[in-house]
């Protein structure tokens, strides 16, 4: 890293603040901001703050709140796959610095949730295609990648700010992928009748014993068939080490428990019950929705 490193990044993070994002100082080692930032979904990081870290790599808030969505084309494969899918208007894309790209896209700021998803899963461990977008974080050009040493791009001048004044309008199909990760039957145990019924289109959340229903599932198993990342077997304290949701996570810095379902991000400080996590990862769109359809699928106990 050099002063002109730095000064680049400083730069390019003044740039994507005037455009209305909300750009964070990353860490030279892995792709993690170099702050706390649970309680910047929706307030920009003054520019002072930014300068206090002196860093080459600079990571972009992604989401609603920011009119921002990004997907996250990782590796070839993927790039390949992404071609055959639709139409992709001449936008901001930028290679990843580890083999893939990113393809920036404009957001209304206001409509239904966009969780960060797996659209598409190839065969090899870097072969996905992944939707940034509310609470997720994309490292951003003029960054280096922390392994491969590689600068964060544009792919050319067409497709940059310096041909595109802001990224394209997300297209309709784009917005309309689902996630392609499904629910496997033998996650899931019997769920209580207590817990399958609700008063209509209220979300009111799970019912006050949902902790003994949660303890009977397979929570790792759910949680990776709706795309989180787990590493190694679990821990003897009941913890699963796993890769944060959200946002970019080389070294796990995440975990959830095997019993509770309660999940733990030590990097943004972002804790959830299993539920929540099930909702914020875009397996359904509310609780009541997943107690329902969970229920509904594997029956009730007694």
């Amino acid at each position: 890293m050099t002063e002109a490193d730095v000064k680049l990044c400083r730069d390019m993070a003044a740039f994507y603040r005037a455009r209305g994002f909300n750009p964070l100082p990353s860490r030279e080692d892995e792709k993690r901001p170099c702050l706390k930032y649970a309680d910047m979904w929706e307030a920009c990081l003054l520019p002072s703050e930014f300068g206090r870290f002196a860093t080459p790599n600079v990571q972009v808030m992604t989401g609603r709140a920011w009119g921002l969505l990004v997907i996250d084309l990782d590796g070839a494969e993927a790039v390949e796959r992404w071609k055959t899918m639709g139409r992709t208007p001449r936008t901001w894309i930028s290679h990843s610095g580890g083999g893939g790209m990113h393809v920036w896209f404009a957001v209304p700021r206001r409509g239904r949730p966009l969780p960060k998803a797996v659209l598409w899963q190839g065969e090899g461990k870097h072969s996905a295609i992944e939707r940034l977008c509310d609470r997720s974080l994309v490292m951003a050009p003029p960054s280096i990648h922390p392994k491969t040493g590689r600068r964060y791009k544009w792919l050319d001048r067409a497709n940059s700010p310096h041909g595109v004044g802001k990224p394209a309008d997300c297209p309709a199909w784009v917005l309309d992928l689902a996630p392609a990760t499904a629910r496997p039957e033998s996650c899931v145990a019997a769920f209580p009748a207590g817990l399958t019924r609700s008063a209509p289109g209220r979300d009111r959340g799970p019912r006050p014993d949902w902790r003994e229903t949660v303890s009977r599932l397979d929570v790792p198993g759910l949680a990776r068939a709706w795309g989180l990342r787990t590493v190694g077997p679990p821990r003897s304290s009941g913890w699963q080490p796993c890769h944060a949701f959200g946002r970019e996570d080389d070294h796990p810095s995440a975990a959830i428990h095997v019993e509770s379902g309660y999940y733990v991000d030590s990097g943004s400080g972002l804790r959830l019950r299993f539920l929540d996590l099930a909702v914020a990862m875009g397996a359904y769109p509310t609780v009541q929705d997943a107690i329902q359809d969970l229920g509904g699928r594997y029956g009730r106990a007694g």
